[in-house]
């Protein structure tokens, strides 16, 4: 059952932010929906829950179009992003996670400026540079925040990190220094950019309790709310 499992989750969550001295009310939820029925997104978004994430474009276009606007869904994006795809999601979306690389950032730009549109969007880190993933490194992001004023058809809102699959104390070192990079580049931004890169996304089912302790604003969690995938 949906609402068992989401009871659990926002339980440990809450137990988090008292480990932490924090107040749950900082942290938003975003339930990963990819491979999810419509009803079982219905069903959850009746429990209390109206952000959801979706992994492929053409997933996400047939939810949106079931829906019909009929629910007031917050539509996230966090899979990657295909250059041939930013047409698609651009406009569509509440939220996209996965910007990775600077000619996606570019071309998200370029196209939310054609549609007359402010995208809210969070750059994808790959800290500690794994070749397997994509994302900023740090020294690129420390770069990028110098050029950051040419993006302005994007509401840039923070940073994305995906977690290793390292131990629990690896883990733990990982989200501290992502939470310090988080915090360095929000001291480096213009005045004016500052007050909207608030969002730490970082934090999934496996994981999402230290990640809170860790400063984690945003949480992608689908497993420990729909069960495992098919």
């Amino acid at each position: 059952m949906i609402a068992d499992k989401l009871l659990l989750v926002k339980k440990q969550m809450n137990e988090a932010c008292a480990r932490s001295a924090r107040n749950v009310s900082e942290l938003q939820l975003v339930a990963v929906s990819k491979k999810k029925s419509f009803m079982e997104i219905e069903e959850a978004y009746n429990l209390g829950l109206h952000d959801f994430g979706e992994n492929y474009v053409q997933e996400l276009h047939e939810k949106i179009e079931l829906n019909g606007g009929r629910l007031a869904i917050k539509w996230h994006y966090i899979g990657h992003l295909q250059s041939n795809k930013v047409k698609d999601v651009i406009g569509q979306v509440e939220l996209i996670h996965s910007i990775d690389r600077l000619k996606i950032l570019k071309l998200c730009n370029e196209k939310a400026r054609e549609l007359g549109v402010q995208q809210k969007v969070l750059l994808q880190v790959n800290l500690i540079e794994e070749e397997t993933k994509g994302g900023f490194s740090a020294s690129e992001l420390e770069e990028l925040i110098q050029t950051i004023d040419n993006y302005g058809s994007l509401k840039i809102c923070g940073l994305m990190f995906f977690p290793p699959q390292e131990s629990e104390k690896m883990l733990r070192i990982f989200y501290k220094d992502a939470s310090y990079l988080f915090s360095e580049l929000k001291e480096k931004l213009p005045v004016n950019l500052n007050d909207h890169f608030n969002v730490l996304s970082m934090g999934t089912t496996h994981d999402y309790p230290i990640a809170i302790e860790e400063g984690s604003t945003l949480l992608r969690i689908g497993s420990a709310i729909f069960g495992e995938r098919n």
